[in-house]
């Protein structure tokens, strides 16, 4: 098979303050403009598109699209760390990290859209 993972994409109506909250949250740059912007993460480019372009470019009704259950993901070495580094920017309010039965510790919080983010880590203990 020749099809690999790309990116994630979302869809705005305000492409510079989505890219302004990841390129905070993450500590990078985003290259691109208020129609399209990326940037690269440790393996994974997030992709952010204004939502009047993507709706004349792709020709899909984005009015319906999406359920709102789903969530984006990203793994650290430590949550309580990253909890702490999240909350000092002052850029959204996350849950307060817990522990889950199958290993993971994660706190979850929204973007400016309402996408739901979790960052999580898991024991190194074996």
């Amino acid at each position: 098979m020749s099809v690999k993972f790309a990116d994630i994409c979302l869809i705005t109506n305000d492409v510079i303050k989505l890219v302004r909250f990841y390129e905070t949250l993450f500590d990078v740059k985003a290259e691109g403009d208020k129609i399209h912007s990326s940037m690269n993460l440790k393996g994974l480019s997030l992709a952010i598109y204004n939502k009047s372009a993507a709706i004349n470019d792709m020709e899909f009704d984005f009015i319906s699209a999406g359920t709102g259950l789903s969530t984006i993901g990203f793994n650290c070495d430590e949550a309580e760390i990253e909890y702490e580094r999240i909350v000092a920017l002052g850029i959204c309010e996350p849950t307060k990290p817990q522990l889950w039965p199958w290993g993971a510790k994660s706190f979850r919080f929204k973007d400016p859209d309402g996408h739901i983010i979790i960052i999580r880590s898991f024991s190194k203990e074996e």
